[in-house]
């Protein structure tokens, strides 16, 4: 399972200048889709980032929410995950997820929750933005 396969897609109608500048902005992990999922779940778990940036070519082509993700996926399965390893080493061990290459409505097309920090033009996770309080 590729870091791709779960991220969010929908980056429509979101400030490309922005999109940008989250790219860079405090503690976000920003990897390239081809990464395996789980390793980047490993260092998710350990450096706790606050989003997860998908890049292809240098062009920013979906974002992930740890904690979002982690709460889904919980969802999905009827389970309760603390990590998002477990929740990730699950689901690529199901068969029903690997036929259908993980997709899922509420990981490719629903947008990640995210607000616009206007004073620091990228977005965040949740208002106040920390470095801009």
């Amino acid at each position: 399972m590729k870091i791709y396969n779960i991220a969010s897609r929908n980056l429509a109608g979101l400030d490309i200048s922005a999109l940008e500048n989250t790219r860079t902005y405090g503690d976000n992990l920003v990897v390239d889709a081809g990464e395996d999922a789980l390793k980047v779940a490993k260092a998710v778990d350990s450096l706790d980032p606050s989003l997860i940036i998908v890049q292809d070519n240098q062009n920013i082509i979906g974002i992930i929410n740890p904690d979002e993700l982690i709460e889904t996926i919980s969802s999905m399965r009827n389970k309760n995950y603390k990590l998002l390893e477990d929740a990730l080493k699950e689901l690529s061990q199901d068969p029903d997820e690997i036929s259908r290459n993980f997709e899922h409505e509420s990981f490719n097309h629903i947008r990640v929750r995210m607000q616009y920090c206007g004073e620091g033009d990228h977005y965040v996770e949740r208002l106040p933005c920390p470095r801009h309080k």
